[in-house]
């Protein structure tokens, strides 16, 4: 019986290191599985954010009811990968005290700084948004405004138009 019994313990011992070898090759297995699914739903998420916006806006007193003559446009380009908005601003017969980006409650969002003593057309930049504004900016929510000493509360408006590529 002794004899029978050495014979199923080193069964048993075999048996249980088959199992093991068995358990780690599945772990390793479901890992690399893993990995690489993860390495997929990255580069499909890196995919949907490099969409770029192109952003317009054609700016006259027609929001602003002044009467001005006064025209301006916008054009851009937004990349919701590095957040930023890249724009040019073109304007005529309005000599601008201050210009703006405001949203659809009337804040400011951000005010493009005079370089020197009045601003000059054209006139680009660049605004880095954050998750919030960025939704704004795609949802067309944002407009320019362009005031005057004339027109301090705005002399001419337009609404961003964000358009994919």
């Amino acid at each position: 019986m002794d004899y029978n019994l050495n014979i199923n313990t080193l069964n048993m011992k075999t048996l249980i290191k088959k199992n093991n070898f068995a358990a780690i090759f599945s772990f390793l297995f479901l890992t690399v599985i893993s990995m690489s699914a993860c390495k997929k739903e990255k580069q499909k998420q890196v995919a949907v954010t490099d969409t770029s916006y192109q952003v317009n806006s054609k700016v006259d007193a027609g929001m602003t009811k002044s009467g001005s003559k006064a025209t301006a446009t916008l054009s851009g380009l937004y990349s919701p990968k590095s957040k930023k908005l890249v724009y040019k601003v073109e304007f005529n017969a309005i000599e601008p005290s201050v210009i703006e980006f405001r949203n659809e409650k009337d804040a400011v969002i951000f005010s493009i700084k005079k370089t020197g003593t009045k601003y000059t057309s054209p006139l680009n930049g660049e605004i880095i948004l954050n998750a919030e504004n960025e939704n704004a900016l795609i949802n067309q929510k944002y407009y320019i405004q362009l005031s005057s000493a004339k027109y301090p509360n705005g002399e001419i408006k337009g609404q961003l138009s964000a358009k994919k590529q």
